[in-house]
């Protein structure tokens, strides 16, 4: 697993031994980030599933000023907080033990900064993305930010749910990416 572009392109990233985090894969990861391009300038992004911290690595490597990773698992964090270390993005970094869920139920009023891109990478079949989508509202996201959702293809994601409307859906072999935002959604 590496940073696959921007200032740190080609850096090898630590990911944990066995399946309890599922990387996303370089091709998807390098489709994602092309659609992304316009948006990952100056933005402030939050990693949710963090995993090993990869997606919020590849937006700071490309531009983005601030990241905030969440995942529940202490090896998780671990590897998170070295990877950031390994790149050289302590600082632009925050790393918080949590699960996704109550991270949003207990912070997302006292976010001050909503972020710009939120990432979602949950277990494939975890069954709670919607609940998670409903909580993400004007506190957490910014006017103009996106959602983007990784799961398996097949599940099914609402078009519109809460305040955010799909914008765009996009498959890869068996993983598919939904980008979500404010508005009227796809049509």
């Amino acid at each position: 697993m590496r940073v696959i572009g921007g200032s740190k392109r080609g850096f090898k990233l630590t990911s944990p031994p066995g399946i309890r985090v599922r990387p996303t894969a370089d091709r998807v990861k390098e489709a994602m980030f092309n659609v992304l391009t316009p948006h990952i300038e100056g933005a402030i992004v939050l990693d949710l599933f963090a995993g090993t911290g990869a997606l919020g690595i590849e937006a700071l490597s490309r531009g983005a000023t601030k990241a905030v990773f969440v995942d529940n698992h202490p090896r998780s964090v671990a590897i998170i907080r070295q990877n950031l270390a390994h790149c050289g993005f302590t600082e632009m970094g925050i790393v918080i033990r949590h699960d996704a869920l109550s991270f949003l139920r207990q912070f997302a009023d006292k976010i001050t900064e909503p972020f710009n891109l939120v990432f979602m990478d949950p277990p494939y079949a975890w069954g709670k993305t919607d609940e998670l989508l409903h909580l993400i509202g004007p506190f957490v996201l910014a006017p103009a930010g996106l959602v983007i959702v990784e799961h398996a293809f097949g599940e099914d994601l609402p078009s519109v749910i809460g305040q955010l409307a799909q914008t765009d859906c996009r498959r890869y072999g068996d993983t598919e990416l939904v980008f979500y935002g404010y508005g009227k959604g796809r049509s």
